[in-house]
């Protein structure tokens, strides 16, 4: 399965297209001999190396609830589209109250405390990546909610709400909210990227040969590759010509790469937005075809430009 992200110097979309599915839930080299013709591969004599940010010790949270069970797939898809979002903004922005998420049937809801009328980005970030990690360490995915604090002081509300599918709540219909099997077909959403790239950096994603990562352990790379990525200035170059994402203990490894000239400086085009949208579309690319082991290039005015791909971390 393919996917291709136009950026545009203009306003854009993410598209999450998720069509009904059914249910289911280290050491590397130092070159990206990802292509499987490796004809065209990257050979990384710097490389940049992207683990995961973690939040520092005095952020905590404290987690409840969890009667519900949802749909994993609506889960990954909304924090993706979530952190997305997040990422657009200073690292430290504050957001409004109330921020809400609705992927097939699925909310996602993060509140600010009361008295304090709003969060800072930092704090939504950081409680959709442990709340990612709660739920794919234990094994679980349900409506939970996660109390945000920050040096003990409350700072934000996550939610995971289920979407009744069938039945009406009020009349004490029957509910399927089981992940048993998916809940219904998902709807067509678009997401703002909000990228401008004047140079028309297309990707395309193709399945490859070799070890394939579990799926969990790649959504959660991608999870912790935008954590990082949000960090950071969106339209500032990437460090290097050369990003690898890892999350341990996850055996996932996503790496990236600009290829030119000029192998140890980034291209104009390569900045962390445009690594911050592609991200998403490996996300959305996986969910859909839960093939993991994926070749990824980047092309510009029909030319390869860079490439990558995600492999199994052995």
């Amino acid at each position: 399965m393919s996917f291709k992200s136009r950026l545009v110097a203009c306003s854009i979309y993410l598209l999450f297209l998720l069509v009904p599915l059914t249910s289911a839930v280290p050491a590397s080299t130092n070159s990206l001999a990802l292509n499987p013709s490796d004809a065209a591969s990257i050979q990384a004599r710097e490389e940049t190396a992207l683990s995961t940010h973690r939040p520092p010790s005095d952020f905590t949270f404290t987690v409840d609830g969890g009667s519900n069970p949802f749909y994993y797939k609506h889960c990954f898809a909304g924090i993706v589209r979530a952190l997305n979002k997040f990422a657009q903004s200073s690292f430290d922005a504050p957001h409004p109250t109330t921020y809400e998420w609705r992927t097939g049937a699925l909310r996602i809801i993060i509140r600010g405390p009361l008295a304090g009328g709003g969060f800072q980005a930092r704090y939504g970030i950081w409680g959709l990546q442990v709340a990612a990690n709660h739920m794919v360490e234990t094994g679980s995915f349900r409506s939970f909610r996660f109390t945000l604090r920050w040096q003990r002081e409350v700072v934000g509300t996550l939610w995971f709400v289920p979407i009744p599918t069938g039945g009406d709540v009020g009349n004490g219909g029957a509910l399927r909210l089981g992940t048993d099997e998916a809940p219904g077909a998902v709807a067509l959403e678009e997401v703002d990227s909000g990228g401008a790239n004047a140079d028309h950096v297309e990707f395309t994603i193709t399945p490859r040969g070799g070890p394939a990562p579990p799926l969990n352990d790649v959504l959660i790379t991608v999870i912790g590759g935008l954590v990082q990525v949000a960090r950071q200035d969106m339209q500032g170059l990437v460090a290097s010509s050369y990003l690898r994402f890892t999350n341990p203990p996850y055996r996932a490894l996503l790496r990236l790469g600009a290829l030119g000239p000029e192998t140890r400086r980034p291209p104009a085009w390569f900045t962390y937005d445009v690594v911050r949208q592609l991200l998403g579309w490996v996300a959305v690319d996986v969910l859909n075809s839960e093939v993991t082991a994926v070749y990824i290039e980047m092309t510009q005015n029909g030319n390869e430009v860079g490439n990558g791909g995600v492999t199994l971390l052995e």
